[in-house]
């Protein structure tokens, strides 16, 4: 489990034949993060465009040690052409989450395009949890590692392990996936009562079939 995010346990597609219990897809739409976005990206383009308007427009050499207004138009170009694929990573990035009766089904994209899955049986506990972004670290993709003893089928290992895993865009709430091997995957959710329901209905399908 450790390193999921480059160890998969199935790279296959969602089965749809499974019955679908819980299904999410979260996309980044706060207006407040879309501002911030533009003004970081904003600045550095108008300090830019400032030089290149003083420099190459009305020939006032722009610093102390001056560039070649070619040098000053290739940086703009590389500049702003960086900031434009910022902006279009920023629209497409989005958070897809799925559960069935056997799995977890998790895709952040773009950094990831098709689904990864876990199973329910690998699972030690799972709950749904208040979550504050400004107080564990922020949103996005992110990991935390932790350094000792690491134990597999057949070896005991000693470094540094990747032990929590956190894919949050939104929503003050968070699915915590406690794997049986000690490893954390905290899914952020903007749906918390339809998660909750589908968490009960897992629970229950999973005693009754300890029965049969």
């Amino acid at each position: 489990m450790n390193d999921f995010f480059i160890l998969s346990r199935y790279q296959i597609d969602i089965n749809m034949k499974e019955k679908i219990w819980f299904s999410e897809q979260q996309k980044i739409r706060q207006v407040w993060k879309w501002v911030l976005l533009l003004i970081a990206i904003g600045i550095p383009i108008v300090l830019i465009l400032k030089d290149v308007i003083q420099q190459v427009m009305h020939g006032i050499p722009a610093g102390d040690d001056p560039v070649e207004n070619s040098e000053l138009l290739i940086v703009f170009g590389i500049v702003t052409g960086l900031l434009f694929i910022l902006v279009i990573l920023f629209a497409r990035v989005k958070l897809d989450t799925t559960i069935t009766e056997k799995e977890i089904g998790v895709r952040y994209y773009p950094f990831r395009k098709s689904f990864r899955f876990f199973r329910w049986e690998d699972v030690e506990t799972a709950e749904v949890k208040s979550y504050q972004p400004f107080l564990r670290g922020g949103w996005g993709m992110r990991k935390k590692w932790s350094w000792g003893l690491s134990s597999g089928i057949s070896d005991l290992r000693l470094g540094i392990f990747n032990k929590k895993n956190i894919l949050y865009i939104a929503g003050g709430y968070v699915l915590q996936l406690k794997f049986k091997d000690g490893t954390v995957l905290i899914l952020g959710t903007q749906k918390k009562n339809e998660l909750e329901l589908a968490l009960m209905k897992i629970k229950q399908i999973q005693k009754e079939n300890q029965f049969k």
